[in-house]
């Protein structure tokens, strides 16, 4: 992750505060909020007042979150149309449900990872970031998991 200073982070508009520090980490532990930040920057983020402040204060709790299920989605059986009675149903819709977001989020780190190694252009993948509604995506599929 990024660490920054916390009162200019949440602080008012500045060279270290959240509208303008890019974040950083692995994008698979990134939630919606962080998504729409990368790709509209925190005027559009600001519009949302719940994401703006999940993005401000939860970003660490979000990634902690992801990363437990993603533990208890690796220590479960796989949930496929075989597996008849060896998961309770509550643990198949959650690994059917985790298996859907990794799938999304890996390909989007991917694409985000090649761009960054290759010196590629960062605005040509914010355009089509947005295009394909990345931040909607995974605002899709965090839903999916907290349903299931």
């Amino acid at each position: 992750g990024l660490a920054v200073d916390l009162t200019k982070w949440q602080g008012p508009m500045g060279p270290l505060s959240w509208h303008l520090v890019d974040i950083g980490g692995d994008c698979r532990y990134w939630p919606m909020s962080a998504w729409l930040q990368f790709e509209c920057g925190w005027r559009e983020l600001s519009k949302y007042p719940p994401l703006s402040h999940e993005y401000q204060t939860q970003l660490d709790f979000h990634a902690l979150g992801i990363t437990a299920l993603q533990i208890l989605a690796a220590l479960s059986p796989p949930a496929n149309k075989e597996s008849t009675g060896s998961i309770t149903p509550q643990i198949k819709a959650l690994q059917v449900a985790w298996d859907q977001y990794w799938q999304n989020v890996t390909g989007f780190w991917q694409r985000l990872l090649n761009v960054f190694r290759t010196g590629g252009d960062q605005n040509a993948l914010k355009v089509a970031c947005i295009d394909d509604g990345v931040h909607n995506i995974v605002g899709a599929n965090l839903a999916a998991l907290r349903s299931a």
